[in-house]
This record gives structure tokens, C-alpha cells and sequence, in this order.
């Protein structure tokens, strides 16, 4: 850097390691990842119970984040979405990741 300054970096998982769960159970994804003063949101994932703790999670999550950016539609990826009503956190995805992750959640309260 041309000013002297270093940067730090950190990244910090939403949920518990795979490891950590029941064999059944498919981890859901996310993790802030912190950048000087910048907090980023990768994925909001959740389980297909949409869980209390995991929603917990994710929620605080949107309200300290900056920017959220989305890497595809599946709800390990994206079921969190519904706990940004409050937060307004500017949300990123590709066309197709924002057009079926809300098909996605629908489908899946539904059943």
C-alpha cells in the first residue's frame, strides 16, 4: 500500500462446522468477512426448519453488515433472507440467484 498502512482481515463463520452436526444435517453456508472498517456478508444460509438459533444468527449478522452478497439461490445459501426486513442492508446477486431465491423460500415454508 502506498500509504504505509496495512490492512487487516478477518473472517468469522455464521453457523457450526460441519463436523459439529448430525450426519443428516446440511450445514448452512455464510460468513462476515470484516476488512478495515467494511463488514461483508457471504451467503445468509439456513436449515430447512428455518431454526430460532440459525435465524438468530443470520439477523444479527444483517444488522452489522454493510453489503451482502449471495453465491446462488439454494436455501443453505439464502434462506436467511427473511431476517433482513429491518436491517435494510444492501443485498447482491447474479439476475438468476435473485429471481428463484424467493421461489425457494416460498417452496419451502410450504411444505
Amino acid at each position: 500500500m502506498a500509504s504505509g498502512k496495512s490492512s487487516v482481515l478477518r473472517v468469522r463463520s455464521l453457523h457450526e462446522a460441519p463436523d459439529e452436526m448430525e450426519e443428516s444435517e446440511q450445514a448452512p453456508y455464510g460468513c462476515v468477512v470484516e476488512w478495515d472498517e467494511m463488514r461483508i456478508l457471504f451467503d445468509c444460509g439456513t436449515d430447512a426448519d428455518f431454526s430460532h438459533d440459525i435465524g438468530t444468527r443470520v439477523a444479527k449478522a444483517f444488522g452489522e453488515a454493510d453489503v451482502v452478497l449471495l453465491s446462488h439461490h439454494d436455501l443453505r445459501h439464502v434462506g436467511g433472507l427473511p431476517y433482513n426486513n429491518t436491517s435494510g442492508t444492501p443485498v447482491y446477486a447474479t439476475q438468476p440467484c435473485a429471481k428463484l431465491w424467493a421461489l425457494a423460500v416460498k417452496e419451502c415454508w410450504r411444505s
